[in-house]
């Protein structure tokens, strides 16, 4: 996980990357379709997977794993 410090600003931390898609996300939405929404805001895969990252463990997002979805906590 990324964080800001003094040598990473705050807009290239995962933490603000998390924000910028948490938006987005919508019950019952595969991770492929919010990458798809979301690529724009994010450079690549991993940036886009620590992000989700921080959402998990922030509690705001849980991941269905027999649906294959991801779900508003």
């Amino acid at each position: 996980m990324i964080l800001p410090n003094k040598a990473i600003k705050v807009s290239e931390s995962s933490l603000f990357k998390a924000t910028k898609i948490l938006p987005f996300i919508e019950n019952n939405m595969s991770p492929i379709e919010l990458y798809n929404i979301t690529n724009k805001y994010l450079i690549d895969i991993p940036d886009f997977i620590q992000a989700l990252d921080v959402l998990f463990v922030l509690g705001k997002i849980k991941l269905d794993l027999d649906n294959e979805v991801i779900i508003i906590a």
